[in-house]
C-alpha cells in the first residue's frame, strides 16, 4: 500500500466522498473582469438562489481557486447535480444564460466558461478538490 502525504490524502478523500453523488454537469466559471475571492463567493451565493428561482433544485459543490497568472484573479470550477429536468440541452443553455447574468458577461467574456455535461470517467469529482488544503481558495456547497 502507498504511503500519501496529508494533502494528497485529504484530495483524494474529498474526491472520493464527491465520487457519491451523481453530478449532471462539470463547470468552469469566468467573470468579465478579474474575480476576488469574495465577488466568486457572492456570484455562486448569487448563482444557486438564481436557479432556485427558476425552479431548478441544485447541489453545487464549487471552489474558487486563483488563475495561475494572479493578476487575472479567481475562476470557478464547479459540479453541479439537477435531478429534474425534461432536455438537457434546454438545462445546459438556462444554465449558461443564469452565469452570464449573474456575472454580467458578455458574449465575448464568457469564452473562457464551460458547463458540460459531467463524465465519471474523467475524475472532474478530484479535479475540483486539487487546491483543498491551499491558502489562496474558498470552497463550499450548496444543497
Amino acid at each position: 500500500m502507498a504511503y500519501l502525504n496529508s494533502t494528497q490524502q485529504v484530495v483524494k478523500e474529498t474526491g472520493d466522498f464527491l465520487a457519491k453523488t451523481k453530478w449532471t454537469f462539470f463547470a468552469t466559471l469566468t467573470a468579465p473582469n478579474p474575480m476576488t475571492l469574495k465577488q466568486g463567493r457572492r456570484y455562486m451565493e448569487n448563482y444557486y438562489s438564481y436557479l432556485l428561482e427558476l425552479g431548478f433544485k441544485p447541489t453545487i459543490y464549487w471552489v474558487l481557486e486563483p488563475f495561475s497568472n494572479k493578476e487575472n484573479g479567481y475562476h470557478i470550477h464547479a459540479l453541479i447535480k439537477i435531478d429534474v429536468f425534461e432536455d438537457i440541452k434546454t438545462l445546459l443553455d438556462a444554465l449558461k444564460k443564469a452565469w452570464r447574468l449573474i456575472s454580467k458577461g458578455s458574449t465575448v467574456s464568457f469564452k473562457n466558461t464551460q458547463i458540460d455535461p459531467y463524465i465519471e470517467e474523467k475524475g472532474a469529482n478530484y479535479y475540483v478538490a486539487k487546491y483543498i488544503c491551499s491558502e489562496n481558495m474558498e470552497y463550499d456547497v450548496f444543497i
